[in-house]
């Protein structure tokens, strides 16, 4: 249950950033968000981000986010999976998901959260959690 509303926080922080135009987005972090926020970069979503512990000594995460010649990397972020609404995808399905769309997506797989492209090179399925549209 939290897992599934620190990523919705986190997504939509994001979203929100893009819209707003900022540089720069502040989130708490866990390391559920660190890995998700790691496969984001790898997927070009956003550009970096790094952890920081304020004086409360609560962890957050501070994402640098990406812009190609002004305009956001991204078009859309899309949560997949939600708590009502689980959506598996399997190993040669990823690969023929990859090949029909223009995008990436993140999956929740045994070998931990990593993109579909690393997902379809390992020979591995899991749970679809995010769709970047670029």
């Amino acid at each position: 249950m939290f897992f599934s509303a620190a990523l919705a926080n986190t997504l939509s922080a994001v979203r929100v950033g893009y819209l707003s135009r900022h540089r720069t987005v502040k989130v708490p972090v866990t390391t559920f968000t660190k890995n998700i926020l790691t496969a984001l970069v790898d997927a070009g979503a956003i550009s970096s981000f790094s952890i920081f512990v304020d004086q409360r000594m609560h962890a957050h995460a501070l994402i640098q986010l990406a812009y190609i010649n002004g305009r956001p990397a991204i078009s859309r972020l899309t949560l997949i999976s939600k708590k009502s609404n689980r959506c598996y995808i399997r190993a040669r399905a990823l690969r023929q998901f990859l090949l029909t769309r223009r995008g990436c997506i993140i999956l929740s797989t045994s070998a931990g959260i990593m993109s579909g492209q690393s997902a379809c090179s390992k020979n591995i399925g899991g749970e679809a959690l995010i769709w970047i549209n670029y």
